[in-house]
């Protein structure tokens, strides 16, 4: 079994999940609807490109949650 990375964030209108390894996006309004998304995007990819009897259940989609916080304002120089 293949395991691919994907990326999902939050644009200012959307969300978008990307596959990195294929170079796909998929959007949703929202996260839950964007990995689906992207899962059957994934499915339909690999079976255009060489994976032409790959089941749907074989494509796998986990989720790992990051969070990282940003600074608005840049620090003060000293």
């Amino acid at each position: 079994m293949d395991y691919y990375t994907a990326t999902v964030f939050k644009n200012d209108a959307q969300f978008v999940a990307h596959c990195l390894e294929l170079g796909i996006s998929s959007y949703a309004d929202t996260f839950i609807e964007a990995m689906a998304k992207l899962r059957e995007d994934m499915w339909a990819y690999l079976k255009d490109h060489g994976e032409p009897d790959i089941p749907f259940e074989d494509v796998k989609v986990s989720i790992m949650r990051t969070e990282v916080e940003l600074m608005r304002d840049a620090p003060e120089s000293n």
